[in-house]
């Protein structure tokens, strides 16, 4: 339980200050994310992965689930805003496959025929570089 962990930088017995919590532990920060922050998060991923795609085939929001995952919370999931990308020619699961070989390499999921991009899970600092991913995997 998290709430047993002193914060860094505290003195022992003072206890967990949940915000502070919340901003350091990146699990954590992922599963408290809010509705308007996700929405915001997908808004800037989606401006990242824009300019990788041809102008006919832009970057869409859709709503969508993130898992959160086994050990004490199998079969949860939170509600999130996807960044969906259709993949053209090379497919769904061809375009998945590029993005995971690449460098750095990209994990999304893959559902009816688009590649899901979930902000939840991705660190904000890393938009530009999976933008980047997307156009050479595209490239290729």
């Amino acid at each position: 339980m998290l709430a047993v962990l002193p914060a860094a930088g505290s003195r022992a017995g003072s206890g967990c200050d949940p915000a502070l919590a919340a901003r350091e532990i990146p699990v954590l920060r992922m599963l408290t994310l809010d509705a308007a922050e996700l929405d915001r998060l997908a808004r800037s991923l989606s401006a990242s992965l824009a300019p990788a795609l041809p102008p006919a085939r832009p970057p869409a929001l859709v709503a969508g689930e993130s898992a959160v995952g086994g050990g004490a919370f199998p079969g949860t999931s939170l509600p999130t805003t996807l960044v969906a990308v259709d993949p053209g020619p090379l497919g769904a699961d061809g375009l998945a496959l590029r993005l995971r070989l690449g460098e750095p390499a990209v994990i999304t999921r893959v559902a009816d025929g688009k590649i899901l991009f979930d902000p939840r899970t991705l660190p904000e600092e890393s938009f530009e570089a999976i933008g980047t991913a997307l156009r050479q995997a595209l490239a290729e």
